[in-house]
């Protein structure tokens, strides 16, 4: 009788997980194109790691050509460190010759974490001389489709004493939703853990113009009337790269609830103290500002 083979199962790998992108592409344009004494009417191939492909229409008898063309698309990519061994090619051609004018390429790393703008010197490959300049904007955000906020340990504090109160949270990011209500404190203390989960880039999520996003604490006596509220802006409470995996302790001034003139005639009534902390926030954010011309960075 033969002896029974036994397979050993192999164990079942993870799936890596799918990083995404939002792209927007637009603006392109050229100067100074070289045609070689031939009419020039150029046109563009763009190519964006291979998954995505345009052509633009062609610009008849201009060297100094601009498209209107414009796009926007999900990017999705497994693995992160391959970001600067993909690339955003631009071929630039000459519709009445049929020839190639000149390309460039700039690596999708640089753009995730460089300036939306882009200066590219357009030659033709084994060729140093210049056949232009290439110009266009690529706005890539990365997005996570989980990013979570959680805080923990509130404590309210008016005239120096905890304050009994009901507290009400809610959010900016999705001003739909209902507030998380919770019940009447008489320590004015609430444990937690309160989540808000969200679908949102870094730069929306950590907004840095005259609108940021930020949690709502509305803070409510046992008759429902509210007698103060707090806000945390997110981009005030981002955590050191270094203890990201750590909460935040954060210290909010509570104003009285009212009218604008109300409010500013009391001033603030309390403090709230708590633990904040991310979880899933995208690793890359686009520069503000600037320029990417060729290898470096000008301004931003």
């Amino acid at each position: 009788e033969l002896p029974m083979r036994v397979r050993k199962k192999t164990p079942l790998r993870e799936a890596p997980l799918v990083h995404r992108f939002k792209v927007h592409l637009r603006e392109f344009c050229c100067e100074n194109l070289v045609c070689d004494n031939d009419n020039c009417e150029a046109y563009l191939h763009i190519d964006f790691d291979g998954q995505k492909f345009y052509k633009t229409d062609s610009e008849p008898d201009n060297a100094n050509p601009e498209w209107g063309f414009k796009t926007a698309f999900h990017y999705a990519m497994s693995y992160l460190d391959q970001l600067n061994r993909r690339e955003l090619r631009v071929q630039c051609f000459n519709k009445s010759s049929g020839r190639l004018i000149g390309r460039a390429a700039v690596n999708l790393h640089t753009i995730a974490c460089g300036p939306e703008h882009c200066q590219l010197t357009l030659r033709l490959d084994g060729q140093d001389e210049p056949r232009g300049t290439l110009r266009f904007t690529c706005v890539m955000k990365m997005l996570s489709s989980d990013l979570t906020v959680i805080c923990s340990d509130l404590s309210l504090v008016m005239q120096g004493c905890n304050a009994p109160a009901t507290l009400q949270i809610s959010s900016s990011l999705v001003s739909s939703a209902k507030p998380m209500v919770q019940e009447h404190s008489a320590e004015g203390s609430w444990a937690g853990p309160f989540s808000f989960v969200y679908e949102s880039t870094l730069k929306e999520f950590a907004r840095y113009d005259e609108q940021p996003e930020f949690l709502h604490f509305v803070f409510s006596d046992e008759s429902g009337t509210a007698q103060g509220e707090a806000s945390m802006e997110f981009r005030k409470w981002l955590p050191n790269l270094r203890d990201k995996e750590q909460p935040v302790s954060f210290k909010l001034p509570v104003t009285y609830k009212g009218t604008k003139d109300e409010a500013e005639a009391f001033g603030n009534v309390g403090e709230l103290k708590g633990n904040v902390l991310y979880q899933n926030l995208p690793v890359f954010a686009q520069m503000i500002g600037g320029l990417w011309v060729d290898n470096q960075v000008e301004g931003g």
